[in-house]
């Protein structure tokens, strides 16, 4: 799969995280994980806020998530 991103587009960080990982995923994002399994969504939403420059890395349902205000990048874990 290499690595692709996805624009968070308005959006809340957290929401974009769910369904970039779902559409990678081929899944619905009912069918994920609880993302909270693996990060504090609203920790998320919050740090991102604290600026343009922040970036957030963790993973979550089989994926590298990297995640800033503007973009998911996901990179599938071998």
């Amino acid at each position: 799969m290499g690595n692709h991103c996805w624009p968070v587009d308005g959006e809340s960080p957290t929401l974009a995280v769910v369904q970039a990982v779902a559409a990678a995923a081929g899944r619905q994002p009912e069918d994920l994980e609880p993302l909270y399994d693996s990060v504090d969504g609203d920790a998320l939403d919050g740090v991102l806020e604290g600026g343009d420059d922040v970036r957030v890395r963790f993973e979550f349902a089989g994926f590298d998530v990297d995640v800033t205000l503007e973009e998911v990048c996901l990179t599938e874990r071998a």
